[in-house]
């Protein structure tokens, strides 16, 4: 991958990260929900680190998997699986970018052109699912007994082996969702926003 296409992705994410900020407003504000959703913004969606992320997340299955549990790593497994599909759909935003020639400088307008040229509503749709999974993991965790004692433990270990990213993303979602009982109207949202403006951008009618 060369510089020019990762400067371009670099600004679609910044992009995509401001957009979602924009759908979201109302949650952003809401007492209940302001910390679930911009962990989701800033942390869940936003690519900054996550190939980090991911990486540490691979040191702590090799040294961790006991402590972890299965159900901790199954997770935290869609969680890397979330990124990896948003990180590709991504690729093929700034390909069409490219073939447009538009590269760092593009609007709204051009970005919903290349989105709908990138052709994977499929894929769209499967990341929004994605998404809405990876609240409710996160939020999940961030419930299971003890997983405050867990977390300090495996950040200690993880500092050892240089693997704290994805041990300090799970601190910050426990932080953030604590506040909140159920996810669900936020998750709903998402879909139900989300696809909506898939649906547009795609054609698609109900």
């Amino acid at each position: 991958m060369d510089e020019e296409h990762l400067k371009i992705k670099k600004r679609l994410q910044d992009f995509q990260v401001r957009r979602l900020k924009r759908t979201f407003a109302d949650f952003l504000k809401d007492k209940e929900f302001g910390s679930l959703c911009t962990f989701f913004t800033d942390h869940l969606y936003s690519p900054e680190d996550m190939a980090a992320r991911n990486e540490s997340f691979f040191k702590l299955v090799h040294a961790f998997e006991r402590l972890l549990g299965k159900e901790i790593l199954h997770s935290v497994s869609r969680l890397v699986e979330a990124h990896d599909l948003s990180d590709s759909l991504d690729d093929s935003v700034v390909e069409q970018f490219v073939e447009m020639g538009r590269g760092q400088d593009f609007d709204m307008e051009a970005y919903e052109r290349a989105y709908y040229l990138a052709d994977n509503y499929d894929e769209r749709v499967e990341q929004i699912e994605l998404l809405v999974e990876a609240v409710h993991t996160v939020h999940r965790i961030a419930f299971f007994p003890l997983i405050g004692i867990l977390l300090q433990t495996l950040y200690a270990g993880a500092k050892v082996i240089g693997a704290t990213p994805m041990v300090d993303f799970l601190r910050g979602g426990y932080a953030a969702m604590r506040s909140v009982k159920d996810p669900t109207k936020f998750t709903e949202a998402i879909r139900e926003r989300e696809m909506s403006r898939l649906n547009r951008i795609y054609g698609v009618t109900a």
